[in-house]
């Protein structure tokens, strides 16, 4: 993308949402965290559920002349909600590459991330966690070999 800058880019975190405030807990210091540690504003939406839902945020945004947009799915896996509730409904085709879309009328540059679950840090978090609680905890070795594991083996 050529006019990429910060002024004129945000990033958008886009997670389920979830009747049960837990959740949405988890997901609101996940944002605070990210925007402190990239020095960037990152905004928080939902697809179901909670406010602010992308569907009311991206508009605002372009409104106020945002023309880059970096999803960021909160999601485990790639399932209907990443293909068709959110890239169906912006016109984004790819996930991990920049593409430009008609958004109501509009031409904007869309980013869209992988979801959680292709990353094997996720999985190496989560055979840590069971092994904590089978009271196996890993060796140092263990994690080391899960940090080299390449996404195609997932």
């Amino acid at each position: 993308m050529d006019s990429l800058s910060i002024s004129n880019t945000a990033v958008i975190l886009i997670g389920h949402g979830s009747r049960r405030n837990t959740y949405n807990q988890d997901i609101e210091r996940i944002v605070k965290s990210l925007g402190y540690e990239l020095k960037i504003p990152v905004y928080l939406s939902y697809n179901e559920f909670n406010s602010p839902n992308w569907r009311d945020l991206l508009p605002k945004l372009i409104e106020k002349g945002v023309e880059n947009f970096v999803f960021g799915l909160v999601f485990l896996g790639r399932g209907n909600h990443v293909y068709h509730d959110i890239m169906g409904e912006i016109g984004a085709s790819r996930i991990g590459e920049w593409e430009k879309v008609k958004y109501n009328g509009k031409e904007i540059g869309v980013f869209f991330t992988e979801t959680l679950g292709r990353s094997p840090l996720v999985k190496m978090a989560l055979k840590y966690r069971l092994s904590r609680a089978m009271n196996f905890l890993p060796g140092i070795e263990d994690i080391l070999m899960d940090l080299r594991v390449s996404r195609t083996a997932l």
